[in-house]
């Protein structure tokens, strides 16, 4: 696991960059076959719809990311890997009526990135 920074786009009012902060090669932005590249430039512009909350910490937003190409983005609970399933993949069940495989995430704005919290800060719920 480790720690992910959302940018913006400026071409999409819903869209933005992945980027992951704890690697240690040049290549940080995630590609839209998952794999990691240098710059913005070659990174997959991903989406989001809302979730429902499922851990429910102060400021956490649940939401469900999207590649270009409609695909969800999912990790899988047994092995830990982030893959990217249709809509029908994401939404299996096991033998035990459990979804096999996890189709949203918490974001958490970083008080200390603009940028991030720009974005995010209109779904924040006031208290």
């Amino acid at each position: 696991m480790g720690v992910w920074r959302i940018h913006a786009s400026q071409m999409h009012s819903n869209g933005f960059y992945l980027e992951c902060v704890e690697t240690s090669t040049p290549a940080r932005f995630v590609a839209d076959d998952l794999t990691l590249v240098v710059d913005r430039e070659g990174a997959a512009l991903w989406t989001f719809e809302f979730a429902p909350a499922f851990r429910g910490g102060k400021n956490d937003i649940a939401i469900r990311i999207f590649s270009e190409r409609g695909m969800v983005l999912c990790s899988e609970p047994t092995n830990r890997r982030v893959i990217l399933l249709s809509q029908r993949e994401a939404d299996q069940v096991d033998t035990e009526g459990n979804f096999a495989f996890n189709d949203a995430w918490e974001v958490t704005p970083d008080i200390d990135d603009v940028e991030v919290d720009m974005f995010l800060e209109k779904y924040l719920d006031e208290d």
